[in-house]
């Protein structure tokens, strides 16, 4: 069983108390050993018995491999005696808690052995550079490249390329301690691993630009409704017919911003893609309910290779797809389509209710045998004992004010509810604002509008001062902003820099007063360059 642990460089104390308990002779720092069989020689010195074990890694790795181990020894001279492949190494001994000094050693190429080197054969530190380099063109695009990085999970992709190099990094580098394979087998390995490098310099973006974009809302039209939904009934093979003027009313229940951008993307390996990208943030009322779902039908032109990130079904190709609930919509396809065509994908909200029963003449007719009349009669004692339990049920009522206690309760139960939905997306907002990501900050912001307005006054009162609040935030992120495009704009010499101060100006008059008072001076200045620049 090979143990593999990250070694931590040890501080002047702690290498001090080490080299006092476990004291290393042999090989000396910076050795060259022509021969593969090693020995590794320490004196140690412990109050206990311990278990010793010999640690190696190659070089440029920080993960060590335990090469052998042995039990309960506490004073005296202990050795290692280890066969070494060619090579670079790093090498310590380490005995419970404690660890040795970390030394160097090389073994050089030998006429009696095999030798096996991954240098010059995967340059795994290029591919971290250039994961890293990725990482900080992601930390510089503009808000609208930003979006679009967001609406993909940009910064997740690159978590997951870090993570699968560093896996293999570790694993290209335990090929030097293994025993157990020849040099022929560990050169298959490394093929191996160089195709799974090759394959992550392929689909990790190391750029993101965004050439056109546009948000916008589409309402499907009438034979919009009909088309997609008797589609549905199609591939589902289901009896019945639509009631096209219910589904009309599911759609007043649901309002869908579209996000559409092209996109090109530049890979690590240096390939260049263009993608139409697809965005939708999908708003529900309360009238929904969990046996609703989303149809989402995607024109023709963008159905070729598409990739949808949200968990579906499909139901025709790429052509119409079914969702349950999703609050964000996200898919791309090949190629640089025309944004018209993006306000052809419509989502529907739909209900296996709108598909009603179709009678057929194959149904089981309905039994008409004899009905036995049943008698309905009351005798007037029984019905003077239920009077008089009606009575009293209704002097209970308003003695008690039972009624006005269930009517608070539930509207009790009701406001808790809103007031901690609301508050939620409030700090979820602030979230992104102190993340300096002000786009997905604003975004949550325009779901706190949509609960708000329809919360019931005693809500609105409560959170009303942590809503100004956050606006005057948003403005204030929104202003730091604008200033710093203006700036850089004026850097570049552009044009556009009139354009970019005329919005902040803008975005400053409808500010409060003393976020006013605060960029004042800036905007001032600014307005004075912006002058200058022409």
């Amino acid at each position: 069983t090979v143990r593999l642990e990250k070694a931590e460089v040890p501080s002047a104390s702690q290498a001090t108390s080490a080299s006092d308990k476990i004291v290393l002779v042999k090989p000396r720092d910076e050795a060259t050993l022509t021969s593969n069989d090693v020995e590794f020689e320490a004196t140690i010195s412990f109050d206990s018995d311990k278990s010793c074990s010999l640690l190696m890694a190659d070089k440029d790795s920080a993960w060590f491999a335990e090469m052998s181990k042995i039990e309960g020894v506490s004073s005296g001279n202990i050795t290692f005696s280890e066969k070494v492949d060619e090579g670079e190494y790093r090498w310590q001994i380490s005995c419970g808690d404690e660890s040795s000094e970390i030394r160097k050693l090389k073994i050089s190429p030998s006429v009696t052995t095999t030798s096996f080197s991954i240098e010059g054969t995967i340059d795994a530190g290029d591919l971290r550079r250039k994961i890293d380099d990725a990482h900080n063109n992601l930390d510089n695009l503009d808000v609208n490249a930003r979006r679009a990085a967001d609406a993909i999970d940009l910064r997740e992709t690159l978590r997951v390329a870090l993570r699968d190099y560093e896996r293999i990094l570790r694993d290209i580098n335990s090929l030097y301690l293994r025993r157990d394979l020849s040099a022929e087998q560990k050169e298959e390995r490394l093929l191996d691993y160089k195709v799974l490098v090759e394959e992550l310099e392929k689909s990790t973006p190391l750029l993101l630009e965004v050439r056109d974009s546009e948000e916008f809302v589409v309402y499907p039209s009438k034979d919009n409704l009909q088309e997609i939904v008797d589609e549905y009934v199609a591939q589902r093979n289901l009896q019945g017919r639509v009631d096209i003027r219910k589904l009309e009313d599911l759609q007043n229940n649901i309002r869908v911003r579209t996000y559409a951008a092209l996109i090109s993307v530049t890979y690590i390996n240096g390939e260049k893609k263009d993608y139409t990208l697809i965005n939708k943030n999908v708003e529900y009322t309360s009238e929904t309910t969990r046996h609703h779902f989303l149809l989402e039908s995607i024109p023709e032109s963008m159905s070729d290779n598409l990739v949808v990130l949200q968990t579906h079904d499909v139901l025709k190709r790429a052509e119409l797809l079914r969702f349950e609930k999703p609050d964000v919509i996200t898919y791309y396809a090949d190629g640089h389509q025309s944004l018209d065509d993006a306000k052809k994908a419509h989502t529907l909200l739909v209900s296996e209710s709108v598909v009603s029963s179709r009678s057929s003449s194959s149904s089981i007719p309905s039994f008409t045998g004899l009905v036995t009349s049943v008698s309905t009669d009351i005798d007037a004692t029984t019905g003077l004992i239920i009077l008089l339990i009606i009575l009293i049920l209704a002097y209970l009522l308003y003695a008690f004010d039972v009624k006005d206690k269930v009517l608070d309760l539930f509207l009790s139960s009701r406001k808790n509810k809103k007031l901690k939905e609301l508050r939620l997306l409030i700090n979820d907002s602030k979230d992104y604002l102190d993340a300096q990501n002000l786009e997905r900050g604003n975004l949550i912001y325009k779901e706190i509008k949509l609960v708000y307005e329809k919360a019931p006054r005693s809500v609105k009162n409560e959170v009303f001062k942590e809503i100004e609040e956050l606006v005057k935030v948003l403005n204030e992120k929104y202003l730091e902003y604008l200033i710093s495009k203006t700036r850089d704009s004026l850097k570049d010499g552009a044009k556009s820099s009139l354009g970019i101060y005329n919005k902040l100006v803008e975005v400053f008059n409808k500010s409060e007063v003393d976020t006013q008072a605060t960029f004042k001076e800036q905007i001032i200045s600014l307005g004075d360059e912006v002058k200058k620049n022409g």
